[in-house]
This record gives C-alpha cells, sequence and structure tokens, in this order.
C-alpha cells in the first residue's frame, strides 16, 4: 500500500527527492529545537523562582531595630571613653 504511488506522487528527479528530504530534515531539526528552547525557558523560569527565594534576604524590622541599638550602644561607649 505504501510502495503503491502515482505518477504525479513521484518526484520528478532526484535533486527534487533530495531537495525534499533535505526540507523535512530541516522542518524536523527547526520543530525539535523550538520544543527544545520552549522546555528550557519553562525549566530555567521555575528555577529562578525557586533560586529567587534562596537568594532574597529580607530584613525584618526587628533586625533593623536590633541593628539601631547596636549602633546606640557603642556610641554611648565610645562616648563614655572619651570622657575617661
Amino acid at each position: 500500500m505504501l510502495n503503491k504511488t502515482s505518477e504525479q506522487e513521484q518526484p520528478e528527479s532526484t535533486g527534487d527527492y533530495q531537495q525534499q528530504v533535505s526540507q523535512i530534515y530541516t522542518t524536523a531539526a527547526k520543530d525539535y529545537l523550538t520544543c527544545f528552547s520552549e522546555n528550557a525557558f519553562k525549566i530555567l523560569c521555575q528555577y529562578e523562582k525557586i533560586a529567587l527565594q534562596s537568594i532574597e534576604f529580607k530584613r525584618s524590622n526587628e533586625f533593623l531595630e536590633v541593628t539601631k541599638q547596636n549602633y546606640q550602644v557603642q556610641l554611648i561607649n565610645t562616648l563614655l571613653e572619651n570622657l575617661s
């Protein structure tokens, strides 16, 4: 059944056949690379979301207050040392 082709379906020459095969390979490669690229981009976006959660450091108000208090204590200690 597959081997039965009409004269119209058969390529006119070897050059035409090779051109058709080349076009089919080109299309297949393009489709594969497009699919690969889309999948890689999706995975990269997922990784970026996870990585940002790990990388970002959110300072809490409590942390800032402790830092401020430590600075004030150091300033007072320095002033006391200078008065002595």
